[in-house]
């Protein structure tokens, strides 16, 4: 945790991918990701805590070039100011 004008707050982020096709050859090129940040500014204070979950399935379209879809939900311990978001991101590397 931090310590910053009398506050002791703490959070962690866990990321993970994993590519679809060690289980199915037809699979190949799709890949599924997942997040979870949990951030809390000051244990001391009721409510004030957020947690956003990530989860999507990205295609390699060509190398280098990868579409994505996923779903971003962000959600407050008071429940005031939660959020459900849809994307779709376009990659390409050159």
């Amino acid at each position: 945790g931090s310590s910053a004008a009398g506050k002791n707050g703490n959070g962690y982020s866990i990321f993970g991918t994993a590519k679809l096709d060690s289980l199915l050859d037809l699979l190949k090129g799709y890949t599924v990701i997942a997040r979870v940040d949990q951030y809390d500014p000051d244990s001391a204070t009721a409510s004030d805590a957020s947690t956003r979950y990530i989860a999507g399935v990205s295609y390699e379209l060509i190398k280098g070039t990868l579409i994505l879809f996923d779903v971003d939900r962000y959600r407050t311990e008071s429940g005031a100011g939660s959020t459900t978001s849809a994307f779709a991101h376009l990659q390409v590397k050159f």
